[in-house]
């Protein structure tokens, strides 16, 4: 499986795992996508830089932000697919 890390800038990345996208603000995976559907986003919980980072990721639409427990049962859901 293939892996590529690309910076985005200070304390933001973009993982390639296979056909899964993973951005990370910091040390926190806070979005994901696979092949064909949209950015899945966490909502903010931490502060101002993971903001400007999510709003990177969908373009500042809060609205399809998904809670912590919602974003972790979505990101699990798309690693089994990627086995």
């Amino acid at each position: 499986m293939k892996v590529e890390l690309t910076p985005l800038g200070n304390n933001f990345n973009k993982v390639q795992v296979g056909h899964i996208t993973l951005w990370f603000s910091y040390k926190t995976c806070v979005a994901f996508k696979l092949p064909g559907d949209s950015p899945v986003v966490h909502e903010n919980i931490w502060g101002p830089t993971t903001g400007r980072h999510l709003a990177q990721i969908d373009g500042h639409d809060k609205s399809g932000r998904l809670s912590a427990a919602e974003f972790e049962k979505a990101l699990s859901q798309a690693m089994e697919k990627e086995k």
